[in-house]
């Protein structure tokens, strides 16, 4: 007999599973975007599959193009629209994330003279996830921070950081030296037990007060080593600051002036002695002009 089959299909239910495939779709898309480091992903053939906000600026930037817009990057080979890469370390990296379906990771300046990128690729069976962010000022903040180390380790100064109370914070190499005191025993110590400085609460909030108006203070102190042996310092302290303006610490730069010291303290005396003789005592050029005579030396001729 012949028969009619009848399919029915729920044309409600087909909107709504759509509907719900596209609201994914778009939180999906929400989440990349909001994403705060440069993301774009490259299917198995090196071509742009998707650019997040972020990283359409930074390629933007590369590329010298401000007009570029990710409909111009969709389908398109890295390689080719980026060719200073071919052979560069993530040329090499993402080949190796590719091949072996591992993460990697390096950081590099594209171009080799530009700015330096950190870099993080992550593999699937389908496609490259690539996220990046600029960390050129991240280096050079670096590379500062290992000089002012590498110049406070191996001064002769003494760099000695302490917290708004005097509590030191950090103590170099060359406070060791100055000092005798070791980097383990004077953390945690007042800055003024630590160099054996004789300075009472009121004069340390006094000199605080004048960092704090003029920014730095300088002056020649004598303070003490470890063993009690005197030494003359010639001490610069700033005051390090917040972002607000606050006050959070201070930075002195001490120097060993002892032997400078004691130079002009004899070169004093000498003078002394010379200046109170009762001997004629003078000094002439070569041409016989007189360019000192002592006290009793000006008596002598009448002066």
């Amino acid at each position: 007999p012949d028969y009619l089959i009848a399919v029915c299909e729920d044309g409600d239910k087909r909107k709504r599973d759509q509907q719900a495939l596209a609201e994914a779709d778009r939180r999906k898309r929400e989440i990349l975007e909001s994403i705060t480091d440069a993301l774009y992903v490259l299917d198995r053939g090196w071509r742009f599959t998707y650019v997040n906000e972020h990283a359409l600026r930074h390629l933007q930037r590369l590329k010298g193009d401000e007009g570029l817009t990710r409909e111009n990057l969709l389908g398109k080979n890295i390689w080719e629209e980026f060719p200073a890469a071919v052979g560069s370390e993530g040329y090499r990296k993402f080949h190796e994330a590719m091949h072996e379906n591992k993460t990697v990771g390096y950081e590099e300046p594209y171009p080799p003279d530009g700015p330096w990128f950190e870099v993080r690729a992550y593999p699937s069976e389908e496609v490259l996830s690539v996220y990046f962010r600029d960390v050129t000022e991240d280096r050079l903040d670096r590379e500062q921070s290992a000089r002012y180390a590498h110049l406070e380790e191996n001064t002769y100064d003494a760099f000695i950081a302490t917290d708004d109370d005097l509590v030191v914070r950090a103590w170099n190499r060359g406070a060791e030296r100055m000092y005798g005191l070791t980097a383990a025993e004077a953390v945690g110590l007042d800055a003024r037990e630590a160099t054996s400085l004789e300075m009472s609460d009121e004069q340390a909030a006094a000199s605080m007060r004048e960092i704090a108006e003029k920014g730095q203070l300088r002056v020649e102190q004598l303070q003490h080593r470890k063993d009690g042996t005197p030494i003359y310092v010639d001490s610069l302290t700033i005051a390090m600051r917040d972002e607000s303006g606050e006050t959070t610490g201070y930075l002195a730069v001490n120097r060993d002036v002892t032997e400078r010291r004691r130079e002009q303290e004899d070169q004093k005396r000498l003078a002394d002695i010379v200046q109170t003789s009762s001997e004629f005592i003078g000094v002439a050029d070569l041409d016989g002009r007189a360019t000192f005579l002592n006290e009793a030396g000006q008596r002598m001729v009448g002066l």
